[in-house]
This record gives C-alpha cells, sequence and structure tokens, in this order.
C-alpha cells in the first residue's frame, strides 16, 4: 500500500522553514535515542506553539515554533494534536536543503499522520511510513525554579569543560567529582567547585560571568550540584554551543528531580544530581547512563575512591 491508496486518515500539514530545521539540527542533534524501542521525536500542537519534543537517556529537549499549519484533516481546529516523526525524515530535510538549487532554501511543508510522512520541497518531495514503535509523546518533566542565571552558552561549555579536567599530578582513575555551584551576586558570576581533597588537590574553582534575576525575599539558596556531564553532552562543543544563544539555568531547590535549561525557543530538562558533598557517588545512575568520553578515553563511570 503506498501513501496514495492508503485510507485517510487525521493529518496535519505545515511547512518547516529553515531557522526551524537549524534549531532542530542544534537541539536534536546531540540526543542519542533508539526508535526500534518507542523513542521518537514527537510534534504537537498546544496553546499557539508547534513543539518538537523527544527524550532520551533521561533528558527531555523541547524546540517551540509560532509558524502557521497549511491545514488539518479530521482533526477540529481548537484541537491538540500529535505525531512522531522519524529521525530519518529530519536528515532528510538536511540533504533536500543542500541540494537546493536556489541561493536562499525555501521552507519545506510537512505532512503528519499515524501512518504516513510526507516531505516535500520545491524541488523533491517523499512519503514514508511512520515509526510504528513510537506509541506516545514524552512527558514534560515538571520542575520548580528560584532564581535564573543567564550565562553564554560557549563560555558555560568552556567552563564546564576545564573544571572536569583531572588535577596535575592527582591520582583520580577516571573518578570524578561533583560539581558544586553557587551564585556570587556581589561580582555577577556563577561560581563552580570541584572537590579534589581526596586526591590531596583541594578545591578547584572557576568563575564566569553570569545575569542573575532578582532573589525572592526570604529565599536562601544553597550552593548546588549542576548536572555538567549532561550538559556537555548537549553543548558538544564551542561552535555548536554558539548556536544555542543564552542560556537561562533555572536553579531548582533541593529534591526536585530535573534542572531546566532554556532559550528563546528552546527547553531542556535535565536530571538533577543530588547535592552530596564528597565522592562516592554514581555519577551514570542519576544521569541516566550517559557515556562520556573524553581525549583520553577515560569513561565516567563509578565515582568509588
Amino acid at each position: 500500500m503506498t501513501a496514495d491508496t492508503a485510507p485517510a486518515k487525521p493529518s496535519v500539514s505545515f511547512t518547516i522553514t529553515p531557522g526551524e530545521f537549524q534549531l532542530l539540527a542544534t537541539f536534536m542533534a546531540p540526543m542519542q535515542f533508539n526508535e526500534s524501542t518507542g523513542a521518537s521525536i514527537w510534534v504537537t500542537s498546544h496553546g499557539g506553539w508547534r513543539e518538537w519534543l523527544v527524550t532520551a537517556n533521561g533528558i527531555t529537549t523541547v524546540v517551540f515554533s509560532h509558524e502557521d499549519e497549511l491545514g488539518r484533516y479530521g482533526i477540529e481546529q481548537d484541537e491538540s494534536w500529535a505525531f512522531p516523526i522519524p529521525e530519518h525524515v529530519l536528515v532528510t530535510m538536511g540533504k533536500f536543503s543542500m541540494t537546493s538549487q536556489e541561493s536562499t532554501p525555501c521552507g519545506m511543508n510537512v505532512t503528519l499522520s499515524d501512518d504516513w510522512v510526507t516531505l516535500a520541497s520545491d524541488e523533491y518531495s517523499m512519503s514514508v511510513s511512520q515509526n510504528p514503535n513510537a506509541k506516545c509523546p514524552p512527558m514534560i518533566p515538571h520542575v520548580e525554579s528560584l532564581l535564573i542565571a543567564t550565562v553564554d552558552p560557549t563560555g558555560l561549555w568552556t567552563m564546564l569543560s576545564s573544571a572536569r579536567v583531572w588535577p596535575t599530578g592527582g591520582m583520580a582513575n577516571g573518578m570524578n567529582t561533583p560539581m558544586r555551584t553557587l551564585c556570587d551576586f556581589s561580582r555577577n558570576q556563577l561560581v563552580l567547585q570541584c572537590d579534589w581533597a581526596i586526591v590531596d588537590a583541594g578545591i578547584h574553582e572557576y568563575r564566569m560571568p553570569a545575569e542573575f534575576d532578582q532573589l525572592p525575599e526570604g529565599v536562601e539558596l544553597k550552593p548546588f550540584n549542576i548536572p555538567h556531564s549532561s550538559i556537555l553532552k548537549l553543548l558538544r562543543d564551542p561552535m555548536a554551543a554558539e548556536k544555542f544563544g543564552p542560556v537561562k539555568i533555572h536553579i531548582a531547590p533541593e529534591g526536585v528531580s530535573h534542572m531546566k535549561l532554556s532559550g528563546e525557543n528552546w527547553a531542556m530538562y535535565v536530571p538533577t544530581i543530588p547535592n552530596v558533598k564528597q565522592w562516592g557517588h554514581d555519577l551514570d545512575d542519576v544521569v541516566g547512563d550517559i557515556p562520556y568520553v573524553w581525549e583520553d578515553c577515560s569513561r565516567i563511570s563509578l565515582m568509588f575512591p
């Protein structure tokens, strides 16, 4: 059965602009998920927004768009909708853009239903089957925020990647320390502290500029652990991080399961790390078993000395 002969089912059509596709390429590319087990990128309508979302290894990424729809079939105008979209369709969007003969790439029309996905540009088109394993969109984690710190994404990558380096002469043996984070309001700086006392290297400190919202009256902001492995995996490298734009770090109270990072039209929800003050914490267990390999081929596994 082809897309032309298949029975008509509820569907939605919209145009994805080059700018929207660049957002997806920036924020969806770092996510590693297995479509054969039901994980998938989903497109949904929600409160006037179009949302692209995916969850992998405990991290949920959402990209927002205000682009208008082209049309609906079998779906009321005020009714929300949600359809999966296979990852290879997004890859093909990039190929269509690269092979376009237009000096300025135009948008691509996307039609989604439960069974089929159609992608069409001015010069190319394709109709492919849906991922039958995708059952329902992921839930966006509930988060709380005591304070928002806004930082430069390249600076965040620089400081987090630098703070993870083992101390010279320290016998770290592949281990890593929780990264305690404080807000220095007097200097407008985010302060990262790595306690390497267990290998007789003291506490290493890293500072970077930050803009802070007003802390609510009566709220005491305690030092917190930043999930550096997950964030570095999303930022990837300085060139990729630069595309994020200013990053808002939503500092949550202790005990909240996720930390929110957001920008103008995106949000990421990253598993938090309990505020342990010393070694002996299994980092992989709280960040969803994310393998993170550095140039020295070490992998964060267990933090037991």
